[in-house]
């Protein structure tokens, strides 16, 4: 049985740019038709550990922890599998560091974002370096599980530039609505082989591999 789960939300318990409680995030993501949903708040797992328990509770509706980390030279970075609030700006070496031991996964959100001088692409700009495979040997981007590829709130032309770094580190991509709104939630989502209920089958089912992004705006 295969699911389809959004890999990228935020509510107002953590995420004071939200505008969606947890209740209101569940109820959309049903209303869309998932399997399931990721809360990544900034910085914070709390919120992300209430959304759980109330959809246990309330709607019997799968919902897994995350963070989005806000990281030097990569910028914002989801976190599954280390479940813990971090430090914002924390160095890009310290977050492998942290999350690798703990045996959890980093996967950079819309790196390519243009407008965001904290992404990736504005490291990359920065540095002149370019969008190549010259990029699969630099030491800053291994360790990465995947990458997001299809961001809700990115341009196309944006997650493009994210699907072609993949490419080149041979790693998956992921789809997440980045959703603050109820209407966002479930725009992109990502598509599994296989059921997944826990934490512990989402971070196994990212490190194996055999996912794919879908964008829900044109139905890819």
């Amino acid at each position: 049985m295969a699911a389809l789960i959004d890999l990228h939300t935020h509510t107002t318990h953590s995420s004071p740019c939200s505008h969606m409680n947890a209740e209101e995030l569940i109820e959309a993501a049903i209303e869309a038709g998932l399997d399931g949903v990721a809360v990544t708040e900034h910085s914070a797992i709390e919120g992300a550990e209430v959304a759980q328990e109330i959809a246990r509770r309330k709607y019997g509706f799968a919902v897994f922890r995350g963070v989005e980390a806000h990281a030097t030279i990569l910028g914002d970075v989801l976190v599954f599998g280390c479940y813990r609030d971090f430090e914002p700006g924390i160095t890009w070496l310290a977050l492998r560091q942290l999350v690798q031991s703990s045996g959890g996964l980093l996967i950079p959100a819309h790196p390519f974002r243009h407008w965001d001088r904290c992404a990736l692409w504005f490291h990359l700009q920065e540095h002149n370096l370019p969008l190549d495979r010259r990029l699969a040997d630099r030491d800053l981007l291994r360790g990465l599980t995947a990458i997001e590829t299809v961001n809700g709130g990115c341009k196309p032309e944006e997650n493009e530039q994210a699907a072609e770094l993949a490419r080149i580190l041979g790693v998956p991509g992921i789809g997440g609505s980045d959703a603050h709104r109820t209407e966002q939630v479930g725009r992109a989502a990502t598509w599994f082989p296989s059921d997944i209920t826990t934490d512990a089958d989402l971070v196994a089912a990212l490190k194996a591999g055999g996912y794919r992004p879908v964008n829900r705006w044109s139905g890819e």
